[in-house]
């Protein structure tokens, strides 16, 4: 698959990433007393447009960060207006399917919805790439893929608050916790299907490339040590193989247990041309916990380092110690024959 992608995130710092001469949209930050942790601490939402208080009901929040970025994200379609694609957009937690699909078409302009086919879907870009590839029956070339995480997943009836308390989107935030404080963001990406075998254009040539997914086979036996790299290390083998050179890893930012001891000393083993201070890039410290769409945002922020840094990038997953995930995005000098 071929890819251009953006990462908008409301509450994060992307200046040093986007490709695009203004932000999507104009947003400040402000504490809200509606929403707060388990510890009785205000959080902080991002206000879009002229918004004063921002909407955190599930549903409307993800309306919201959705037509908000659907405009920009029209404007980088990256093959004509009258060409047909397939969009797929990811369900967000906490939301029901029927009313996410009435919202996402009411939303989106009659005249740029796609004429093959809208589609919502329960799988996280990992997954869902891995079934598109594995499918050849489809001869649409263009697909869409956008994921959005809204802060907060459902509602509480608190008495003592005049609006209700919301629950967060991640663990509650405490000076001990291993996660990151919730996030929220929209990720979208356009794909291209190229056929194995088919002559490849001059302009696809020159774009980056993503290919299926890796993971370990059979479940992994549990680390030995806190250093102890195996499992990673057998994960991205294959990946490494096909890179001359990676100048940029992207790892969800998952510290539980012993992760981060093990991704440190994965890289240096594996990939020591890396320096973990400046090529190691936690989506978390740019997006929060954004569950769900991490694994699409991670994609992203893998294309914006691509472009800028003109290189491979690896993207890694350990959310499941025994079974960690890895995909290659491979820079225009070094794709070869795309998958």
């Amino acid at each position: 698959m071929l890819l251009h992608a953006s990462l908008d995130s409301p509450g994060g710092d992307l200046s040093v990433l986007s490709l695009l001469p203004q932000p999507p949209c104009c947003c400040d930050t402000t504490y809200d007393e509606r929403i707060r942790d388990s510890q009785g601490n205000y959080l902080s939402i991002a206000r879009l447009g002229e918004d004063s208080s921002p909407p955190l009901a599930p549903l409307d929040r993800a309306s919201q960060l959705f037509a908000q970025a659907l405009p920009s994200l029209l404007a980088q379609q990256p093959f004509p207006p009258d060409a047909d694609y397939r969009a797929t957009i990811q369900l967000p937690d906490a939301i029901d399917e029927d009313a996410w699909f009435d919202r996402i078409l009411g939303l989106w302009p009659i005249r740029r919805q796609p004429r093959h086919d809208i589609a919502t879907t329960r799988l996280t870009f990992d997954q869902w790439l891995a079934a598109e590839l594995a499918d050849d029956s489809d001869t649409t070339p263009w697909r869409l893929f956008i994921a959005v995480a809204p802060l907060t997943t459902s509602s509480l009836a608190q008495p003592s608050l005049a609006e209700p308390l919301l629950t967060l989107s991640s663990p509650p935030v405490s000076p001990a916790a291993d996660q990151a404080p919730p996030g929220e963001a929209v990720a979208a990406l356009w794909l291209k299907r190229i056929v194995r075998g088919q002559p490849t254009a001059p302009h696809d040539a020159a774009t980056l490339s993503l290919g299926a997914p890796v993971c370990p086979a059979t479940t992994s036996p549990p680390p030995t040590s806190r250093r102890d790299h195996q499992t990673l290390s057998d994960t991205w083998a294959p990946l490494l193989h096909k890179a001359e050179r990676i100048v940029a890893i992207v790892w969800d930012g998952d510290r539980r247990g012993h992760r981060l001891d093990r991704i440190l000393a994965a890289i240096q083993h594996d990939i020591p041309e890396c320096c973990v201070d400046t090529d190691l890039w936690t989506l978390d410290a740019v997006t929060g916990d954004i569950l769900g769409a991490t694994s699409a945002a991670q994609v992203a922020l893998a294309v914006q380092l691509a472009h800028q840094r003109q290189g491979n990038v690896l993207v890694v997953d350990t959310r499941s110690e025994d079974r960690p995930r890895a995909l290659l995005l491979r820079a225009p000098s070094t794709t070869g024959t795309p998958a």
